[in-house]
C-alpha cells in the first residue's frame, strides 16, 4: 500500500492536530527586473500591435468581456446554514491566462487537512459569461452563514477583481449585517467575520480605490510587478502571525504563473511575509494582515483580514499549504469542526499540466489522475473507493470510472490493509490500474482504458469518495475545471513531449532557396556574440552562453531559427575571427540568406470546433527584411498565410498574441478553418523567411531570429460523431441447444444510439 503520513497529522489519542488584444500581442515579462520591456520594434505583425506591459494580458487595449452580472452557484450543494464555517469563493475561472483548477488541488485540500468544513461558491468567467454573488438580500444571506470568506482570484485579466455589488456585500458582511433571505435566518456573530483575499492582481485591487480595499483590507499602496519575483523561502515578518515561519517556494512555476505585486499596509495593518526583492522599498510585503499583532487596535472594526498578493500554488508542499491556512484561520478563531470516528476525505488531487503558461492538458494524451484519500477520523479503515468522472462543458461524459482499494493485491502500491488516522492512500487512475480492477470485477482486462480528455475546451473533472459509514461529507467531493487543448508543443525534445510532436522540413518558397533546415530545438544561445561557447573562438574569454528565460520560456528547450552549426559570410576567412571585438570572419549563428524552412504541427481534426485560438510565446531579434510567418493548410500541401512579422525584443522578454476571443488568449483563427467537414486534417506551420542580404548583427548583438515556445491550439469542441449501443435483446428460443444437423445461428438485436450532435 502506498500510504503517506501528513506532517502535522498525528494519531495523538487519534486526535487530528494539523496546525497546520482587435488582435494584439502583449509582453510576458523578462528575467531581470529593470530590463526594458520593449527595446525596439523593427517590424510589426500584420494587424498586430506590440504592447509592452509586465502582465501578459492586463493592458487596457485588450477587448474586455461583457459583464452579464449573472448569479454564480454552489457546487456541490452547500451544507445547512451554520454547518460549514468557511466559504470559498472560487473566482478564478478566467480561461485566458489562468489555471482554474488550483483552488481544487491546493485550497480545498489544505482546508480538508486542517479539519475545516466549507462550501464552495463558483464565480468568475464561465462559458464566456461572468457569474457573481447574487446581489441584495440573497447575496448577504449567503455570506452571513460563515465565519470566514476566502475570496480566491488567482491570476486573472479582468478589470475588476470584484464587482461593486460584491464589495458592498463584503463590507456589510464584515460590519455584522444580519440580513436574512427565504428560509435562511441563520447569522454568525458580528464579531466572528473574517476575509482572506488572494490575488496576484493586488495592483488592480488597489487601483479600484474603493472603501473595501482601503478601509477593510487596509491596503495603503502597491509596489512593483516583478516577473519571477517570488521569495524563496517566504519568510514570515517578526511579530506577525507568521513570526518564525518559513515556507519553501522552490517549485514555484510548476502550476503557477509568478508575477507578484508588493504590498504596503496602512498603520492599522502589518506585513505578514517579506518580499525579498522589495524589502528595502516602501511596499516590502507579499501579504498583510489586519489588525496588527504587535500593538492593540482601538478602532471600531471587529473583523480580521488577510490579503495575499500571491497564489496558493507558490508553496511547494501540501503540509505548508495546510499550515498557511491553519495559521490564518486559527488567528481568526474560526471553528475547525468536530472530529468524527469515521471520516475520510480528499487530501490531494494531482492533475497534470502539459504547458506551464497556458495551464492546459493535451487532448487524447493519456494522463494519470492521482487522488489522495486521507483518514481524518479516529478509527482505522480497511477499504475505500474513489469515483472519477470527466465531462466536457456541454455535459457529455468523457470518462467515468470507480476504483476500490479492494481490487489491488498485496505488493501493489494501491494495496490497502489498513488506513490509520492521519495516513493517506494514493489512488492512481491509469490504464494499468484499470486493467487490474477489471480483472477483479470479472470483466475483460483487455478493455481497460486510459484516462483521456477527448474533447477540447474547459472540461470538468469531478472526484467523490464512496466510503461506508463516513460521517463528514464536505471533504468527500472536489471538482476542477481543466483546460484541454487540441495540440501542445513546448519546444522540448520530441521524446519529452506529451503527445504528437512538430516536424521540421525545408521548402523551396524562396527563389533561390536555401536547401537545408536550420529550424531546430535550442537550449542556449550566445546573445552577445562574443564566441564564449564550447568550441567558440573566444571560449573562456567572455560571457558564457545564455540559457533559461533568455532562450526558453518553459522546460529546457524552445524552437529556434538560426543555423545551429554556424555559417560564414561570403568571402569569409575562418582563421580571421576575433569574437572578442565582434569583428572578423566568425561563424554566424543566425538565419541564413534565403532561408525558408518550417516547423509544422501534426494534422488536427477541427470539424467539431466552435472556435480555435492559437497561443504562442516568443522572443528574439530579426534583421530588417527577415520575417517569420504562420501559415495554415487543409491538406499539408497548399498553404495560406495567416500572419507574418519580425521584431527585435529585449533579452529574456517574451511576448504573445492577446487576441479578441473572450475565452482563450491568443490568435483567433477565422471560421473558414474549422467547424466544417473539410477541416478534418488542418495543419499549422511557422516559416522562417530570410532575405538575400548578410546582415547578421547590430551593436554587437546578433539577429538570431525568433525563439518560440509553448505552442497551443485551444478552443471549444463538441462531440458530433458518437454512436453507442443502448440496448441488446435476444429471443429465448435462440439459446436452446439443437442437434448438430440443425442450424446453430443465434439472433441478437442491438439498439444503436446516436450520442453525438451530428446526423
Amino acid at each position: 500500500m502506498r500510504k503517506t503520513a501528513i506532517p502535522g497529522v498525528k494519531p495523538a489519542a487519534f486526535l487530528l492536530a494539523i496546525i497546520m488584444l482587435s488582435s494584439s500581442f502583449a509582453f510576458l515579462g523578462g528575467a531581470e527586473q529593470e530590463e526594458p520591456l520593449l527595446t525596439e520594434q523593427t517590424t510589426t505583425l500584420e494587424g498586430v500591435t506590440a504592447i509592452s506591459d509586465a502582465f501578459a494580458a492586463s493592458s487596457d487595449d485588450l477587448p474586455q468581456p461583457i459583464f452579464t452580472n449573472a448569479d454564480g452557484k454552489f457546487s456541490p450543494s452547500p451544507l445547512d446554514p451554520g454547518k460549514a464555517k468557511v466559504l470559498l469563493v472560487d473566482d478564478d475561472m478566467s480561461r485566458r491566462t489562468s489555471g482554474p483548477y488550483l483552488e481544487a488541488t491546493h485550497i480545498e485540500t489544505a482546508l480538508n487537512d486542517g479539519g475545516y468544513t466549507y462550501d464552495v461558491f463558483r464565480a468568475g468567467l464561465w462559458d464566456g459569461d461572468y457569474y457573481n454573488l447574487p446581489t441584495g438580500d440573497e447575496g448577504a444571506a449567503i455570506l452571513n452563514n460563515y465565519e470566514a470568506v476566502i475570496w480566491y482570484d488567482g491570476y486573472i485579466i479582468e478589470d475588476n477583481i470584484m464587482t461593486n455589488d460584491e464589495e458592498d456585500l463584503m463590507m456589510d458582511y464584515l460590519d455584522g449585517d444580519c440580513t436574512t433571505y427565504g428560509n435562511d435566518d441563520y447569522c454568525v456573530d458580528e464579531d466572528q467575520r473574517n476575509i482572506i483575499q488572494m490575488t496576484q492582481y493586488a495592483n488592480r485591487l488597489y487601483s479600484q480605490s474603493t472603501s473595501y480595499v482601503t478601509n477593510y483590507l487596509h491596503l495603503q499602496s502597491t509596489g512593483a510587478i516583478i516577473v519571477d519575483g517570488y521569495s524563496d523561502p517566504m519568510e514570515g515578518v517578526d511579530g506577525s502571525i507568521f513570526d518564525n515561519k518559513e515556507f519553501s517556494t522552490s517549485d514555484a512555476g510548476k502550476h503557477y504563473l509568478n508575477k507578484p505585486v508588493a504590498l504596503r499596509p496602512d498603520s492599522n495593518a502589518m506585513g505578514a511575509f517579506w518580499f525579498e526583492l522589495e524589502r528595502s522599498s516602501s511596499a516590502p510585503y507579499h501579504a498583510i494582515h489586519f489588525p496588527r499583532t504587535d500593538q492593540p487596535y482601538t478602532g471600531p472594526q471587529d473583523h480580521k483580514a488577510f490579503l495575499f498578493s500571491e497564489d496558493i500554488g507558490i508553496f511547494d508542499s501540501r503540509s505548508e499549504r495546510a499550515d498557511f491556512f491553519a495559521t490564518i484561520l486559527d488567528w481568526m478563531e474560526v471553528d475547525r469542526g468536530q472530529q468524527k470516528n469515521i471520516d475520510v476525505g480528499i487530501g490531494m488531487l494531482e492533475i497534470p499540466n502539459h504547458s506551464q503558461y497556458w495551464r492546459t492538458i493535451e487532448a487524447n494524451v493519456p494522463v494519470e489522475i492521482k487522488v489522495g484519500v486521507t483518514n481524518y477520523g479516529f478509527l482505522p479503515q480497511t477499504e475505500t473507493a474513489v469515483h472519477l468522472k470527466l465531462k466536457n462543458q456541454f455535459g457529455q461524459v468523457l470518462f467515468d470510472n470507480t476504483f476500490s482499494s479492494e481490487a489491488f493485491p498485496e505488493g501493489h502500491q494501491m494495496y490497502m490493509e489498513q488506513l490509520l488516522p492521519g495516513e493517506t492512500w494514493i489512488c492512481t487512475f491509469n490504464k494499468t490500474n484499470d486493467r487490474l480492477h477489471r480483472a477483479f470485477d470479472g470483466l475483460d482486462p483487455n478493455k481497460a482504458r486510459h484516462v483521456l480528455f477527448t474533447s477540447t475546451g474547459m472540461d470538468l473533472l469531478a472526484v467523490d469518495l464512496i466510503h461506508i459509514g463516513d460521517q463528514v461529507s464536505p471533504n468527500n467531493y472536489m471538482q476542477a475545471n481543466v483546460g484541454v487543448s487540441k495540440f501542445v508543443d513546448n519546444g522540448e525534445l520530441a521524446q519529452n513531449e506529451n503527445g504528437p510532436s512538430i516536424t521540421f522540413y525545408d521548402t523551396d518558397d524562396n527563389n533561390p532557396s536555401l536547401d537545408h533546415v536550420n529550424n531546430h530545438r535550442v537550449n542556449s544561445y550566445d546573445w552577445d556574440d562574443d564566441g564564449d561557447y564550447p568550441g567558440g573562438a573566444n571560449e573562456g574569454g567572455g560571457t558564457i552562453n545564455d540559457t533559461g528565460r533568455p532562450v526558453h520560456h518553459e522546460g529546457n528547450y524552445s524552437i529556434g531559427m538560426f543555423n545551429r552549426l554556424g555559417w560564414y559570410k561570403t568571402n569569409a576567412d575562418p582563421e580571421d575571427c576575433d569574437h572578442s571585438n565582434s569583428v572578423g570572419d566568425c561563424p554566424r549563428f543566425t538565419p541564413e540568406p534565403r532561408q525558408d524552412d518550417v516547423w509544422m504541427t501534426p494534422a488536427m481534426d477541427l470539424t467539431a470546433m466552435d472556435e480555435v485560438v492559437i497561443g504562442v510565446v516568443f522572443t528574439g531579434r530579426m534583421e530588417s527584411g527577415d520575417y517569420w510567418r504562420m501559415q495554415i493548410s487543409k491538406d499539408g500541401t497548399s498553404w495560406s498565410n495567416l500572419i507574418s512579422g519580425g521584431g527585435s525584443y529585449g533579452k529574456g522578454n517574451w511576448y504573445l498574441w492577446g487576441g479578441s476571443n473572450q475565452k482563450y488568449q491568443g490568435y483567433s483563427l477565422a471560421s473558414s478553418w474549422y467547424g466544417t467537414e473539410d477541416c478534418d486534417t488542418v495543419y499549422l506551420r511557422w516559416q522562417t523567411d530570410a532575405d538575400s542580404d548578410e546582415n547578421t548583427e547590430s551593436g554587437g548583438t546578433p539577429f538570431m531570429g525568433m525563439f518560440v515556445d509553448e505552442v497551443v491550439v485551444r478552443g471549444t469542441e463538441r462531440i458530433t460523431r458518437d454512436v453507442a449501443v443502448s440496448d441488446v435483446t435476444v429471443r429465448d428460443e435462440d439459446f436452446i441447444l439443437k442437434p448438430l444437423s440443425s442450424s446453430n445461428d443465434r439472433e441478437i438485436n442491438a439498439t444503436v444510439l446516436n450520442a453525438g450532435e451530428a446526423s
